[in-house]
């Protein structure tokens, strides 16, 4: 939950903020969302992890941007 928090307010860093968290995740999830049946209520549940997942993210990553220096 801690690592949650860090990538929430920005304090994990913009580099890893955006290239772990941002570029290298999406190969899991775009694995995940091509494995399932479209339309399913397993298909409707990943997306809205991933959604949520990725808004988390870019919150992230521009909070993170904001205390590059």
């Amino acid at each position: 939950m801690d690592t949650i928090a860090n990538l929430w307010s920005g304090r994990t860093g913009l580099a890893k903020s955006y290239w772990l968290w941002g570029v290298l995740s999406g190969i899991p999830w775009g694995l995940a969302l091509s494995l399932i049946t479209p339309g399913s209520n397993l298909a409707i549940l990943t997306a809205l992890a991933f959604v949520t997942y990725y808004v988390v993210v870019h919150v992230g990553v521009w909070r993170a941007a904001s205390q590059y220096q």
